[in-house]
C-alpha cells in the first residue's frame, strides 16, 4: 500500500474512533442526565411530603392551643370566655385539609398515622362541646375534667406518634 492509502486508512480509523468515542460520551451523558432527573424528582417528592407533614403538625399544635384556651376558661368558670374561645377550637377544617394533603403526598402508612391524629383531636373537640354545655367543670375530681385530661393526653400522644413517624419516613 502506498503512503496515500495508509493516510486514508489512518484518517478513516481516526474518524471511526472519534464517532465511537462521541457515541460513548453521548450515552454516558444521557444516563447521567436521567439519574440526575430521577434524583431531583425524588428530592422534590420528599420536600412535598415534608411540607405536608409539617403542615399537619402545625395545624395540630394550633388546634391544641385553641382547645387549651377553652379548657382553661372552663376550669376558671369563665363561661363567656369559654364560649368565645370555643368557636375557633371546634373548627377542624384546617386539620382535615392538612390530612387530605398527607393522604395525597404520603404513603398509606402516613395517612393512617395522620388520621389517628385528626381523630384524636375530633374526640377532644367533641368532649369539649359537651363540657362547654355542662354547668361546670370543677377540676381534678370531676369526671368530665378527667375525661378532658384523657383526651388531651391522647391527642398529645397522637401528635408525638405522627411526628416520630414522619421523621422516620423522611430519613
Amino acid at each position: 500500500m502506498d503512503a496515500g492509502g495508509v493516510a486514508l486508512v489512518g484518517a478513516i480509523a481516526a474518524v471511526l474512533g472519534a464517532a465511537v468515542g462521541a457515541g460513548g460520551a453521548i450515552g454516558a451523558a444521557a444516563v447521567s442526565g436521567r439519574r440526575q432527573a430521577a434524583a431531583q424528582h425524588d428530592h422534590w417528592r420528599r420536600q412535598l411530603r415534608r411540607d405536608a407533614y409539617a403542615n399537619l403538625l402545625s395545624q395540630a399544635l394550633a388546634k391544641r392551643s385553641q382547645i387549651s384556651a377553652v379548657e382553661t376558661a372552663l376550669l376558671r368558670g369563665d363561661r363567656e370566655q369559654a364560649s368565645s374561645a370555643l368557636i375557633p377550637a371546634v373548627k377542624l377544617d384546617a386539620l382535615h385539609e392538612a390530612l387530605t394533603i398527607v393522604s395525597l403526598e404520603g404513603p398509606e402508612t402516613a395517612f393512617q398515622a395522620a388520621l389517628e391524629l385528626v381523630t384524636a383531636f375530633s374526640g377532644q373537640v367533641g368532649l369539649l362541646l359537651v363540657a362547654e354545655q355542662s354547668d361546670a367543670v370543677s377540676g381534678a375530681g370531676d369526671p368530665l375534667f378527667l375525661e378532658l385530661q384523657q383526651r388531651r393526653h391522647e391527642a398529645h400522644e397522637a401528635v408525638q406518634a405522627f411526628q416520630a413517624f414522619a421523621r422516620r419516613l423522611l430519613e
